[in-house]
């Protein structure tokens, strides 16, 4: 692909790279998404989706965007991601909010690296550079666990080792 890939999606984005950085990352991703992969994540998803229902006020009219909103973030962070720790759920849960609700102002104003040092890209900025680093600690502490060589590739929760 000719040009910069794209800041909303990340510089090595499967949905925007060609050919051969492509066929790379689809090779790392697939596992994530056998049979035996996906049956995981819906259990998990089920088990998320049961708690978020408990959360709702019984008799009393929800406001259905935001809950599946919140829905939606826990399985990012718990089952795309594989972040199980309370603290650093905590400590995400605000982070990947902001950076996924983007306005369409912002969204046109990605493409110019100099506006990150100003209004709604400074902040956002700031909270993608926050949200790499708290992905990259729960990376290095994956790799650091001792059960690093039984898990499966693409279950959930597990590294995609390679």
């Amino acid at each position: 692909m000719t040009g910069r890939p794209g800041p909303a999606l990340g510089d090595h984005s499967v949905l925007l790279s060609d050919e051969d950085e492509h066929r790379r990352a689809r090779r790392l991703l697939m596992p994530a998404f056998t049979g035996a992969a996906l049956r995981g994540y819906q259990e998990m998803v089920t088990t998320l989706t049961r708690a978020e229902v408990e959360r709702w006020p019984q008799g009393q009219v929800i406001g259905a965007h935001r809950r599946m909103q919140a829905l939606t973030l826990e399985v990012i962070l718990q089952v795309v991601f594989g972040v199980t720790g309370e603290d650093r759920l905590t400590e995400m849960r605000p982070l990947v909010r902001g950076v996924a609700d983007i306005g369409p102002v912002t969204l046109l104003g990605l493409p110019y690296p100099v506006l990150r040092r100003v209004g709604p890209w400074r902040g956002r900025a700031c909270l993608q550079r926050r949200l790499d680093a708290l992905l990259h600690a729960e990376i290095a502490d994956r790799r650091r666990a001792g059960d690093l060589g039984r898990r499966t590739r693409g279950g959930p929760g597990a590294s995609a080792q390679g």
